[in-house]
């Protein structure tokens, strides 16, 4: 069965970064964090989740559920190139519409 890990790094290499290692170094992670993630021993966080499709270009939802298709960016997709506020605002605005508090984990 396919895990959050086994698609975290199917992500990663498909954007064409050899190892954790290279993924944490040039995203700025804490590799003992990253690699705990890919490597199932932790869970993937929401919030990192959401990082990781950022850096990857899918969504946090294929990582997380297998939801949709590693390429299928849906709504992110029209946010590509965007500074990274107006990504954060478009995201607040979509989980007050959908009726969740993004405060919350």
């Amino acid at each position: 069965m396919e895990t959050p890990g086994d698609r975290l790094r199917q992500a990663r290499i498909r954007a064409r970064i050899p190892s954790a290692a290279e993924a944490a170094r040039r995203h700025h992670w804490t590799y003992t964090t990253y690699i705990s993630h890919e490597n199932g021993q932790t869970q993937v966080p929401r919030d990192a989740a959401i990082e990781y499709a950022r850096a990857f270009k899918t969504t946090p939802e294929w990582i997380m559920f297998a939801v949709g298709k590693i390429d299928d960016l849906g709504f992110d997709r029209m946010l590509v190139d965007q500074p990274e506020d107006m990504i954060d605002r478009a995201r607040r605005m979509i989980e007050l519409l959908l009726g969740k508090d993004s405060q919350q984990p």
